[in-house]
């Protein structure tokens, strides 16, 4: 089955997610074309703002924060399809090593990664990192496993593609990196403002008609989110 999962989080006065109103978790089937509230409590805030998503072992993986003492603490959030369960992943100790500002989740060859750079910084961005977590749930085995000497400054890391090869946009174009023989190759294309990039699998998997829950419950969240930013919402009645 094909499934999409959607948090939701209300926000307070004080730009609190976890407020009064818990966050709610709604899971798509497509082969039933219905929406499902699930019980899971939502430990952490994921930064929607990053784009970043991964998809590894059965679980879906989010770039978040939460409060820890009286800061807050970056984490890796994962909710796994088989049992909708919420999981931490703790990030590795000195993950930006002095040179990265952002970073992002990706799968490497079937392991959950993270891209460290720095796009703001030209003077430190001409090396970025790849984390490997070796072996998974267990934090001591991320490993800073490869380095990348770009020819500009990195703007923002796409992906990396089954054989391992990293996809990023540079100076506007797109080039692909060869983790194995330190290769670059200009892919040809240039995107502005940045593009975005989503993995392709082969299916037989029918999409045309039917899926109305779906189109319903992302227009009526599309609404919502209008009205929100437009200041029509001082409370939310369910």
């Amino acid at each position: 089955d094909y499934r999409v999962v959607r948090i939701i989080y209300f926000e307070d006065d004080f730009y609190n997610y976890f407020g009064k109103v818990p966050p709610l978790v709604e899971v798509y089937g497509l082969s039933t074309d219905s929406w499902k509230r699930v019980g899971a409590a939502v430990p952490c805030a994921a930064d929607h703002r990053s784009g970043s998503v991964a998809f590894v072992d059965g679980a879906v993986h989010w770039l978040a924060s939460r409060k820890a003492f009286s800061s807050a603490e970056d984490v890796v959030m994962s909710f796994d399809l088989n049992d909708e369960v919420f999981r931490v992943v703790m990030l590795p100790d000195n993950l930006l090593d002095g040179v990265g500002q952002i970073v992002s989740l990706m799968d490497f060859k079937g392991s959950l990664s993270l891209f460290v750079f720095s796009p703001e910084m030209p003077s430190v961005s001409k090396r970025c990192y790849i984390w490997l977590l070796r072996e998974y749930g267990a934090v001591k085995s991320w490993t800073k496993q490869f380095t990348i000497v770009p020819h500009d400054t990195v703007e923002f890391p796409l992906g990396c593609t089954k054989s391992g090869k990293v996809i990023f946009q540079t100076g506007g174009q797109l080039f692909s990196f060869d983790v194995e023989n330190q290769q670059f190759k200009d892919l040809g294309t240039s995107w502005e403002p940045y593009a975005v990039d989503a993995m392709f699998m082969e299916s037989l998997v029918l999409l045309e008609g039917g899926n109305v829950a779906f189109g319903q419950a992302m227009s009526v969240g599309a609404s919502c989110n209008s009205a929100y930013e437009d200041g029509y919402f001082e409370d939310f009645q369910e």
